[in-house]
């Protein structure tokens, strides 16, 4: 991103570059909600991306689009991971309805692509449509104007 004499890289340092520099709700709030959402970020990055996203989504759905082999192993190695992760993103969100907020935090802008990456591929469409608070919460999420405008569809 550049904004004037400033060059940022990185999704994170861009989102929190934009939650300082310019109006709106915050994506990061400024209280103890702070914690709870770069925990869920953390959640997403380490955990979520990695397991679901490269390790499933990439493998079944990116790489036969360019004509590039699936890699079966990789996909069966991160599918324990996704079924253990998706009950706990589950029960993160029942309460409060977002990740670490009553309202949407830059959690909940980090997992929306990342569960509608798993619900266009056929490995994790059922498991995370099993998960009844996750659904609800992105069913949330989709019904924004800024989420229906931007989230890719796949599959």
């Amino acid at each position: 991103m550049v904004h004037g004499d400033t060059v940022i890289y990185e999704s994170l340092a861009i989102a929190t570059y934009l939650d300082v520099h310019f109006g709106g709700p915050r994506l990061v709030p400024e209280d103890a909600e702070a914690v709870r959402t770069m925990q869920w970020v953390g959640v997403h990055n380490d955990s979520v991306q990695e397991a679901l996203t490269v390790g499933i989504v990439l493998e079944r759905v990116v790489k036969p689009m360019f004509g590039m082999e699936t890699n079966e192993a990789t996909i069966a190695e991160n599918l324990p991971k996704v079924q253990h992760i998706l009950p706990v993103l589950d029960a993160a969100v029942a309460d409060s309805g977002h990740f670490g907020s009553a309202e949407p935090t830059l959690a909940d802008w980090y997992f929306v692509p990342s569960i509608a990456y798993g619900l266009g591929c056929s490995d994790t469409a059922d498991l995370i449509a099993a998960q009844p608070n996750l659904s609800t919460w992105f069913e949330r999420m989709n019904a924004r104007d800024a989420v229906a405008v931007t989230v890719p569809h796949v599959g």
